[in-house]
Parts: structure tokens; sequence; C-alpha cells
């Protein structure tokens, strides 16, 4: 049985893929720092206190990797940027399986 999103009816495998989703994707990580929340309430405050910002989007909806400048259309492609380009053993294993190709 799939794990269903309430927010965006995505199904998912297991309910810890579907607790990273809600997390990560669909709710309580703000985008400009990558905080993780445990509720909406809390990351509008954080918003407001931190960023000084009631909107949790950057100006003209781009999404910049702190770490490169690499810039993106949405918070989906700028996590999995992050994931794939600057986490070490994700990059070492996309490099070795490149390489066996």
């Amino acid at each position: 049985a799939a794990f269903k999103c309430d927010k965006c009816d995505r199904a998912l495998a297991t309910a810890a893929i579907l607790k990273m989703h809600m997390r990560s994707l669909c709710g309580t990580r703000c985008i400009k720092c990558l905080k993780v929340f445990k509720t909406q309430l809390a990351l509008k405050q954080h918003r407001l206190l931190y960023h000084n910002s009631s909107a949790n989007a950057p100006a003209l909806g781009e999404f910049e990797c702190k770490e490169c400048e690499a810039r993106f259309k949405s918070e989906r492609n700028l996590l999995r940027h992050k994931l794939h380009e600057h986490n070490p053993s994700v990059a070492a294993a996309v490099a070795a399986a490149a390489a066996r190709a």
C-alpha cells in the first residue's frame, strides 16, 4: 500500500519516504536557509524574523544555491542539485555509476 501525501496527493512507497517528502517538498522547509520546522506557523515566524519576508520564495521566483550560485526555477530542482552536486557521498556514487556506463 502506498503512503499518500495529504498536501499534493503524491503516493510514496514507505512512511519514512512520506515523512521526508512532507518535511522537504510539501511544507515546512524554509527555502532560503533550508531549516525545517514542525509547523507552518513556526516557518512563517522564522521567515519574518530571519529573512524579513512573509513569502517563502526569493525575488523573481528564483531559487539560488548558496554554495555555487546556480539558480533554479523550483525548490525541488534546487534540492535535487544540492543532493547531487554538494553531497560528497551522492556525488561519488553518481560519478562511479557514470564511470561504469
